[in-house]
């Protein structure tokens, strides 16, 4: 994978750059700054975003932000398919913020990932969490292979 320098000049958030106006950008972004708006980018850009956290609270912090100009659809534990058809078919833009965990289940949801973006967030933690979440884990890298796009937002500076 090739790796890329984005320069953010004066901009605080990664939304103020050309570059992300779309979503973030295929591969691995290591953004070195907390809070500096990635999920902000996936949940509010055009594009079709899946945002994968690695626990519920962060689905429901993600979902729950007033600034959202999307509905973001909340996909983990005790969550049913008729709740997902129901946010398709009210929705033509599509946000989900989703666990490792339930990952799957929604991918079985999908008619395919063909239009789909993925944000991994918080990705630092995959490899400080494997030992007590292998198998959310392992099933997150076999799943996000099945799309063409996909990114992973790492916080760690220098």
């Amino acid at each position: 994978m090739k790796q890329e320098i984005i320069n953010g000049g004066n901009a605080r958030y990664l939304g103020e750059l050309a570059r992300f106006k779309d979503g973030i950008p295929f591969g691995i972004v290591n953004k070195t700054k907390t809070d500096v708006g990635g999920t902000y980018v996936a949940a509010n850009c055009s594009s079709n975003y899946i945002i994968v956290c690695p626990f519920k609270d962060l689905v429901d912090s993600i979902a729950a932000d007033k600034n959202n100009r999307y509905e973001v659809f909340k996909c983990y534990g005790g969550v049913r398919e008729y709740q997902f058809r129901k946010y398709i078919k009210n929705n033509t833009t599509y946000k989900i913020a989703v666990t490792y965990d339930s990952l799957p289940k929604l991918i079985g949801w999908l008619s395919g990932t063909e239009g789909w973006k993925v944000l991994v967030d918080e990705y630092h933690l995959i490899l400080e969490d494997m030992d007590f979440r292998y198998d959310a884990i392992n099933g997150l890298m076999e799943e996000i292979q099945k799309f063409r796009h996909y990114s992973f937002f790492v916080c760690h500076s220098n």
